[in-house]
């Protein structure tokens, strides 16, 4: 109910892979453990699922690493 109250300012958005066990060690090795060999991967992930999308985008935005990690590194 409070999400709907607060509607996201886009309208479109789209995820390179479904999020389950093996894309959240994935994506956790990733984002915390310095594995970046990955990157061109997740780039080419996103412009394959995503070029519908990326043709008319206005922005592409990351989902930003928390302040708690970030501060680690």
């Amino acid at each position: 109910a409070a999400a709907a109250a607060f509607p996201p300012s886009y309208t479109r958005a789209r995820a390179v892979m479904r999020y389950g066990d093996d894309a959240a060690r994935l994506i956790h090795r990733f984002k915390y453990g310095d594995r970046m060999e990955a990157a061109p991967a997740f780039v080419r992930w996103l412009l394959r699922v995503g070029a519908d999308i990326l043709k008319t985008a206005d922005i592409v935005a990351p989902v930003p690493l928390h302040k708690a990690p970030a501060d680690t590194r």
